[in-house]
Protein backbone atom coordinates (compact mmCIF):
# COMPACT_ATOMS: atom_id res chain seq x y z
CA UNK A 1 0.00 0.00 0.00
CA UNK A 2 1.47 3.38 -1.06
CA UNK A 3 0.49 6.68 1.18
CA UNK A 4 0.75 9.62 -1.67
CA UNK A 5 0.47 12.80 0.87
CA UNK A 6 0.21 16.38 -0.52
CA UNK A 7 1.78 18.96 2.16
CA UNK A 8 -0.07 22.54 1.33
CA UNK A 9 -0.66 25.66 3.47
CA UNK A 10 -3.87 27.42 3.58
CA UNK A 11 -3.16 30.46 5.51
CA UNK A 12 -6.46 31.53 6.40
CA UNK A 13 -7.47 28.06 8.20
CA UNK A 14 -3.53 28.82 9.76
CA UNK A 15 -4.55 32.30 10.85
CA UNK A 16 -7.46 31.20 12.74
CA UNK A 17 -6.19 27.89 14.30
CA UNK A 18 -3.44 30.09 15.23
CA UNK A 19 -5.30 32.35 17.06
CA UNK A 20 -7.28 29.91 18.82
CA UNK A 21 -4.41 28.08 20.37
CA UNK A 22 -2.68 31.14 21.31
CA UNK A 23 -5.86 32.03 23.53
CA UNK A 24 -5.46 28.91 25.43
CA UNK A 25 -1.64 29.24 25.81
CA UNK A 26 -0.95 26.45 23.66
CA UNK A 27 0.60 24.71 20.62
CA UNK A 28 -1.04 21.92 18.78
CA UNK A 29 -0.22 20.55 15.60
CA UNK A 30 0.55 24.08 14.44
CA UNK A 31 3.84 25.71 14.64
CA UNK A 32 3.82 29.18 13.01
CA UNK A 33 4.40 32.65 14.29
CA UNK A 34 1.55 34.42 15.88
CA UNK A 35 2.52 38.17 16.00
CA UNK A 36 -0.89 40.68 16.40
CA UNK A 37 -3.38 38.51 15.51
CA UNK A 38 -1.38 37.59 11.92
CA UNK A 39 0.35 34.04 10.94
CA UNK A 40 4.05 34.09 9.99
CA UNK A 41 3.93 31.64 7.26
CA UNK A 42 7.41 29.73 6.92
CA UNK A 43 9.24 30.02 3.34
CA UNK A 44 8.58 27.56 0.99
CA UNK A 45 7.07 25.73 -1.91
CA UNK A 46 2.34 25.81 -1.46
CA UNK A 47 2.52 21.79 -1.98
CA UNK A 48 5.25 19.24 -1.18
CA UNK A 49 3.82 15.78 -2.91
CA UNK A 50 5.74 12.82 -1.65
CA UNK A 51 5.18 8.75 -2.05
CA UNK A 52 5.83 6.23 0.64
CA UNK A 53 4.84 2.85 0.54
CA UNK A 54 2.70 1.21 3.78
CA UNK A 55 2.81 5.04 5.82
CA UNK A 56 -0.14 5.58 7.21
CA UNK A 57 0.56 8.99 8.62
CA UNK A 58 -1.67 10.47 11.37
CA UNK A 59 0.35 13.37 12.73
CA UNK A 60 2.14 16.57 10.66
CA UNK A 61 4.35 18.68 12.15
CA UNK A 62 6.38 22.01 10.23
CA UNK A 63 9.60 21.92 11.79
CA UNK A 64 10.42 25.29 10.84
CA UNK A 65 13.94 25.63 12.65
CA UNK A 66 15.14 22.75 10.11
CA UNK A 67 12.66 23.36 7.27
CA UNK A 68 11.27 19.44 7.23
CA UNK A 69 7.59 18.74 7.82
CA UNK A 70 7.62 15.56 10.16
CA UNK A 71 5.02 13.00 9.73
CA UNK A 72 3.62 10.24 12.34
CA UNK A 73 3.17 6.28 10.83
CA UNK A 74 0.53 4.27 12.47
CA UNK A 75 1.93 1.29 10.53
CA UNK A 76 5.82 1.17 10.63
CA UNK A 77 5.92 2.62 14.40
CA UNK A 78 8.75 5.38 13.80
CA UNK A 79 8.71 8.99 13.03
CA UNK A 80 9.82 10.14 9.11
CA UNK A 81 10.88 13.74 7.84
CA UNK A 82 9.92 14.81 4.46
CA UNK A 83 12.02 17.41 2.71
CA UNK A 84 11.95 18.93 -1.23
CA UNK A 85 14.20 15.15 -2.15
CA UNK A 86 11.51 12.74 -0.59
CA UNK A 87 10.86 11.00 2.23
CA UNK A 88 13.05 9.70 5.12
CA UNK A 89 13.46 8.34 8.64
CA UNK A 90 13.75 10.61 11.38
CA UNK A 91 13.15 8.48 14.69
CA UNK A 92 12.97 4.65 15.40
CA UNK A 93 12.44 3.04 18.77
CA UNK A 94 11.67 -0.25 19.78
CA UNK A 95 9.04 0.64 22.06
CA UNK A 96 6.95 2.84 18.92
CA UNK A 97 4.08 0.75 17.79
CA UNK A 98 2.15 3.28 16.45
CA UNK A 99 3.20 7.10 16.43
CA UNK A 100 -0.28 9.22 16.02
CA UNK A 101 -0.06 12.79 16.94
CA UNK A 102 2.84 15.35 16.61
CA UNK A 103 3.82 18.43 18.48
CA UNK A 104 7.27 20.09 18.16
CA UNK A 105 8.52 21.90 21.39
CA UNK A 106 10.16 25.05 19.66
CA UNK A 107 11.25 26.40 22.95
CA UNK A 108 13.04 23.27 24.08
CA UNK A 109 14.10 22.08 20.52
CA UNK A 110 12.27 18.34 20.44
CA UNK A 111 9.84 16.69 19.29
CA UNK A 112 6.76 14.84 21.12
CA UNK A 113 4.59 11.85 19.60
CA UNK A 114 1.38 10.00 20.83
CA UNK A 115 2.38 6.37 21.17
CA UNK A 116 -0.52 4.23 20.49
CA UNK A 117 -1.59 0.47 19.20
CA UNK A 118 -4.68 -0.03 17.00
CA UNK A 119 -2.87 -3.02 15.91
CA UNK A 120 -1.91 -1.25 12.33
CA UNK A 121 1.48 -2.56 12.74
CA UNK A 122 1.81 -5.94 12.56
CA UNK A 123 4.96 -6.47 13.19
CA UNK A 124 4.89 -4.87 16.68
CA UNK A 125 1.03 -4.92 18.40
CA UNK A 126 0.35 -7.99 20.47
CA UNK A 127 -2.16 -8.64 22.37
CA UNK A 128 -0.74 -7.02 25.53
CA UNK A 129 -0.63 -3.47 23.70
CA UNK A 130 -3.48 -4.15 21.03
CA UNK A 131 -6.16 -0.80 22.39
CA UNK A 132 -4.28 -0.85 25.87
CA UNK A 133 -1.29 1.41 24.90
CA UNK A 134 -0.98 5.47 25.44
CA UNK A 135 2.49 6.59 25.90
CA UNK A 136 4.59 9.93 25.24
CA UNK A 137 7.86 9.87 23.10
CA UNK A 138 10.02 12.99 22.85
CA UNK A 139 12.93 12.94 20.35
CA UNK A 140 15.42 15.55 19.96
CA UNK A 141 16.43 17.62 17.05
CA UNK A 142 18.36 14.13 15.24
CA UNK A 143 15.78 11.83 16.23
CA UNK A 144 17.10 10.50 19.23
CA UNK A 145 15.01 9.11 22.28
CA UNK A 146 14.98 12.00 24.97
CA UNK A 147 12.09 10.03 27.16
CA UNK A 148 9.48 7.70 26.60
CA UNK A 149 6.87 8.19 29.34
CA UNK A 150 4.04 5.25 30.24
CA UNK A 151 0.70 6.90 30.12
CA UNK A 152 -1.81 4.08 30.25
CA UNK A 153 -0.09 2.73 33.76
CA UNK A 154 -1.91 5.70 35.45
CA UNK A 155 -5.27 3.91 34.79
CA UNK A 156 -4.65 -0.11 34.20
CA UNK A 157 -6.96 -2.72 33.52
CA UNK A 158 -9.13 -0.37 30.60
CA UNK A 159 -8.66 0.47 26.95
CA UNK A 160 -6.08 3.14 25.94
CA UNK A 161 -5.34 5.36 22.66
CA UNK A 162 -2.75 8.24 23.10
CA UNK A 163 -4.48 10.39 19.79
CA UNK A 164 -3.09 13.70 20.27
CA UNK A 165 -0.47 16.48 21.92
CA UNK A 166 -0.33 19.93 22.62
CA UNK A 167 2.29 21.72 24.76
CA UNK A 168 2.43 24.98 27.01
CA UNK A 169 4.92 27.35 27.11
CA UNK A 170 6.29 25.98 30.34
CA UNK A 171 6.87 22.41 28.14
CA UNK A 172 3.88 20.77 29.94
CA UNK A 173 2.22 18.10 27.51
CA UNK A 174 -1.35 17.41 27.58
CA UNK A 175 -2.36 14.13 25.47
CA UNK A 176 -5.56 12.79 24.62
CA UNK A 177 -6.96 9.16 24.78
CA UNK A 178 -9.45 8.14 22.19
CA UNK A 179 -10.53 4.99 24.24
CA UNK A 180 -10.80 6.41 27.55
CA UNK A 181 -12.05 10.13 29.04
CA UNK A 182 -8.97 11.20 30.06
CA UNK A 183 -6.06 13.63 29.14
CA UNK A 184 -2.92 13.49 30.87
CA UNK A 185 -0.53 15.77 31.74
CA UNK A 186 3.78 15.02 31.44
CA UNK A 187 5.94 17.84 32.46
CA UNK A 188 9.30 18.85 31.27
CA UNK A 189 10.94 16.19 32.84
CA UNK A 190 8.94 13.41 32.47
CA UNK A 191 6.17 13.28 35.08
CA UNK A 192 3.11 11.66 34.41
CA UNK A 193 -0.13 12.58 35.42
CA UNK A 194 -3.68 12.74 35.11
CA UNK A 195 -4.88 16.52 34.07
CA UNK A 196 -9.03 15.93 33.44
CA UNK A 197 -10.66 13.01 33.45
CA UNK A 198 -14.33 12.99 32.52
CA UNK A 199 -17.25 10.52 32.18
CA UNK A 200 -18.74 13.49 29.04
CA UNK A 201 -15.37 12.56 27.52
CA UNK A 202 -16.38 8.69 26.92
CA UNK A 203 -16.41 7.58 23.32
CA UNK A 204 -19.15 4.88 22.86
CA UNK A 205 -17.77 1.03 22.46
CA UNK A 206 -15.97 0.64 18.93
CA UNK A 207 -15.43 3.99 18.51
CA UNK A 208 -12.90 7.00 19.25
CA UNK A 209 -13.60 9.66 21.64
Amino acid sequence: MLSTVSFARKRGLLTKAALLLSSLGLSACLDNTVEQGNVVAPEGPDALPFTQSNLYPEGLEFDTNNGRFLVSSQTTGSVGQVRAEGYSSFATDERLISTVGLQIDELRNRLLAAVADPGYNTDRTSAATKNKLAALASFDNLGRTINYVDLGGLRPGVNHFANDVAVDREGNAYITDSFAPIIYKVDAVGAASVFLEDERLRAPPTSLG
